[in-house]
């Protein structure tokens, strides 16, 4: 059963990412509104993602890995709470590298931080891991410009 549900948490997750990077691509282009939307659901993907695993970890709170993943997945909500009032370019830059970190923790799962196998099958950290750095890796390029474009003092208008 659980498999069953990891595996529909995986195929409903494609279109959220998909949609997330075409707002962003657009936002990138120039429609502001997209990147307000794009940053809001990369920020939401991060939640959804932290609480599938908080919700193992606390399905299994006697594993000796249920407090690591408490407490990261925990803090990495906590910045995102933090960053919800700022603009847009941090929000997105944040989101996106949470992301990444994400999918960072997600290999670590397959070497040194390994989950219940009883609750979740193989495959999924791996599919996770995919997934996260595939996200970051086709984001990176925006945020680096738009990092770029932040510290570069524009020309006055005279």
């Amino acid at each position: 059963m659980i498999t069953f549900l990891l595996a529909l948490v995986i195929l409903g997750s494609l279109p959220a990412f998909g949609a997330a990077l075409i707002f962003i691509y657009r936002g990138w282009r120039g429609d502001e509104r997209a990147l307000r939307r794009g940053a809001s659901l990369a920020g939401w993907i991060t939640v959804g993602m932290c609480g599938v695993y908080l919700g193992l970890a606390f399905t299994a709170p006697a594993h000796p890995a249920a407090s690591v993943e408490i407490f990261f997945n925990g803090l990495l909500i906590s910045i995102l709470i933090l960053l919800r009032y700022h603009s847009v370019t941090p929000r997105l830059i944040a989101a996106s590298f949470l992301i990444g970190m994400h999918g960072v923790w997600d290999g670590l799962h397959l070497l040194a931080l390994p989950i219940a196998t009883a609750l979740v099958p193989s495959w999924y950290a791996v599919a996770c891991a995919i997934f996260d750095l595939a996200y970051f890796g086709a984001v990176l390029p925006i945020c680096f410009q738009m990092l770029r474009a932040a510290s570069i003092p524009s020309p006055q208008k005279t």
